[in-house]
């Protein structure tokens, strides 16, 4: 029965259909399941009650449907988005036909659940998003991590069953320091940039198979056939971790040897 003050998952909640970036909530809608006990605690439950959000008390916009302790969860979401929330990342690739190689890029968003979450349909097309409106630093209204917006950094879409946000651009860099903006073609879908899909999602470089045997990622063919490349977040940041792994194979090692090499290596980015 007081669910609300211990998550702000809003599958729990009395959630928001819709939300602005500046946090302004649309239509109420009752809670899309019952939490059991263990669904919680999670990494939005307030641990520190008196205080944990002494600036984040504000209710996000004067329609918003979440008053005293049901605002602790939201505030608790903002402290933990807030310290993984991240405005570029970047990191290593590599395609070189000649080692046969391979690269995936996985990309995980732990708190996103806390802002927005799937509410699923009776299919795929009839689901939809339902949102938590995150409290922002100044306690008041303020840009939130996820919305629906409509543009800008964080402005959630609906792709099948998985939701989606959009980067703003990426930039590949070659060994040699030349750069590239452009370049890039995804797949599936025509569009050029970074699209993160589902809390987790994976992006395969190059035609080979992914590293990580991913059956619903995306595909890329980049400006270079090896280097690095930066994706541009912006705005006030995703929280977003992840991993580079390359896979190589070398024919020739030595008379009738070869050899398969693996490479890891976490995301660099800046916040």
């Amino acid at each position: 029965s007081n669910v609300a003050a211990q998550t702000a998952d809003p599958l729990f909640r009395s959630s928001t259909t819709t939300i602005s970036n500046t946090g302004t909530p649309g239509a109420t809608a009752s809670s899309a399941a019952t939490a059991a006990f263990f669904d919680l605690p999670d990494m939005s439950t307030p641990y520190t009650p008196a205080g944990l959000a002494a600036g984040l008390l504000t209710s996000p916009g004067s329609a918003s449907p979440f008053t005293g302790n049901d605002l602790l969860p939201l505030g608790q979401a903002f402290n933990v988005t807030s310290a993984l929330a991240i405005t570029t990342l970047s990191n290593e690739y590599s395609t070189d036909p000649t080692l046969t190689a391979t690269t995936d890029w996985n990309f995980s968003m732990p708190t996103r659940r806390y802002s927005v979450n799937y509410k699923y349909g009776t299919s795929a097309a009839t689901g939809t998003r339902i949102f938590s409106p995150v409290a922002a630093a100044n306690g008041g209204v303020g840009t939130q991590f996820f919305h629906a917006a409509g543009s800008g950094v964080g402005n959630v879409t609906v792709s099948g069953d998985r939701l989606c946000v959009t980067a703003t651009s990426q930039a590949f860099y070659d060994r040699e320091e030349g750069n590239r903006v452009s370049g890039a073609v995804f797949s599936p879908g025509s569009v050029a940039t970074f699209t993160f899909c589902g809390e987790t999602s994976v992006t395969t470089f190059g035609s080979g198979a992914s590293v990580l045997g991913a059956s619903n990622g995306s595909s890329t063919t980049s400006a270079f056939v090896n280097g690095w490349g930066r994706v541009n977040i912006g705005g006030i940041g995703l929280p977003i971790l992840g991993n580079s792994f390359i896979k190589l194979n070398n024919p020739q090692v030595s008379a009738g040897v070869s050899g398969t090499y693996g490479i890891s290596s976490v995301h660099r980015f800046s916040k």
